[in-house]
């Protein structure tokens, strides 16, 4: 294929009709048997046996749970300057959060847990453990610390958990309620959310048909 295919050629490699040629790089690249393998230990014994426990206390309940979730995809920095955007994300981008539960429809967080055992007592954990209390409070998402144990009483467990689950439920209630998209009477299709783009009333949204201009009826936005 290294060969000069002249222009013809060309025209039908553009088109996907001939192949493309492989960079000499990336093929050697490809044939190199890269060192990556599969850890045994992803989550501790430690981690596993609470992880048991909480899948117990939770299995009747509308979540889901992630473990060692990055708080880099968990948050974001609100800071326009770059600079100082990512000096905040270097600070977050390599610590995670042991375990995450969130609605199982929606995946939105709930709360996170973190299991502490004998390394949180040392002085740069403690420090580190400060600083991610101070994340999640700044991002207005709970995070509960527990201790590991042998065993775990799971009625308390279920006790600590429930306010939030509770919170989480009056809240999608809400949602839901908000949700609700109003019907064209007369269309009968669902209505979509317009704004007011001049006047008075500039940026103000409301329920429009889908079929304005020829149809012009309009509910309020709630």
């Amino acid at each position: 294929m290294n060969q000069n295919i002249g222009c013809l050629g060309s025209i039908l490699r553009i088109f996907g009709i001939l192949p493309k040629e492989v960079n000499p790089q990336m093929k050697q690249e490809s044939e190199i048997k890269l060192p990556y393998r599969l850890r045994d230990d992803f989550l501790s014994s430690a981690e596993l046996s609470f992880y048991k426990v909480l899948m117990l206390v939770l299995e009747n309940e509308s979540v889901t749970v992630f473990t060692k979730v990055s708080l880099g995809d968990l948050f974001f920095v609100n800071i326009r300057d770059y600079k100082e955007r990512m000096r905040y994300w270097n600070k977050i981008n390599r610590k995670h959060v042991d375990f995450l539960i969130c609605d199982r429809d929606t995946l939105k967080p709930i709360v996170a847990i973190e299991l502490d055992d004998s390394t949180h007592a040392q002085e740069n954990r403690q420090l580190r453990d400060e600083f991610v209390n101070q994340i999640f409070t700044a991002a207005k998402l709970p995070l509960i610390h527990i201790k590991v144990s042998q065993s775990y009483i799971v009625s308390t467990l279920q006790d600590e958990l429930k306010k939030y689950l509770n919170q989480a439920d009056e809240s999608k209630k809400v949602s839901k309620v908000n949700e609700r998209v109003p019907v064209c009477p007369k269309c009968q299709i669902e209505m979509v959310v317009r704004e007011t783009r001049r006047g008075m009333n500039q940026g103000q949204k409301f329920y429009g048909c889908v079929n304005y201009p020829r149809c012009k009826q309009t509910e309020p936005f709630l």
